[in-house]
């Protein structure tokens, strides 16, 4: 949770992310809903368990965020998107399944990384962008992005740990 001006400035970031997604957007509510259940649903399970749960600490620009917040948002994110993509979507279910897998990955790491409030806008606006370009790919690409992402978002969130306790130790 945030505090102080943060908070405000997070709440500007969310203001303009909705607005931002409305326009991108245009009249497609699945492209829409995804990204507003991503900002509403895994962005706060992120905080809420990070907040209760959280023992595995790490440090991003605007202080500390844990691993089980990450894990949070990722299991979240990918019911998020795999519901109402194999509700509301022509897609195949193994395509729902490997775009969900990859975009919850993909936006578990930009939550991870972003600053003061940032994520209220990038998550709404990563998740329309990877969105609407995972619907255009083949099983054989989504598997290829798939293939990359798993290990880069391990590494990702190994870095962060480590950096966290190299400086912690150096306290």
């Amino acid at each position: 949770m945030q505090c102080g001006a943060t908070a405000v400035i997070g709440e500007i970031y969310f203001v303009g992310g909705v607005a931002t997604l409305f326009f991108l957007t245009g009249d497609d509510p699945l492209r829409f809903s995804i990204p507003i259940l991503l900002l509403a649903l895994a962005d706060a399970a992120a905080a809420l368990v990070g907040i209760r749960y959280g023992r595995r600490h790490y440090t991003t620009f605007d202080g500390d965020k844990t691993l089980e917040g990450s894990l949070a948002f990722l299991v979240t994110a990918f019911f998020c998107i795999q519901v109402p993509l194999l509700l509301f979507s022509p897609l195949q279910s193994v395509e729902t399944l490997l775009i969900a897998l990859l975009l919850s990955l993909l936006l578990m790491m930009v939550e991870a990384v972003a600053w003061r409030g940032l994520d209220n806008f990038f998550i709404p606006i990563f998740g329309f962008l990877l969105l609407d370009g995972a619907m255009g790919m083949s099983i054989g690409e989504l598997v290829g992005q798939l293939v990359l992402t798993v290990p880069l978002a391990i590494f990702t969130i190994q870095v962060l740990i480590n950096i966290t306790f190299t400086v912690e130790s150096q306290r």
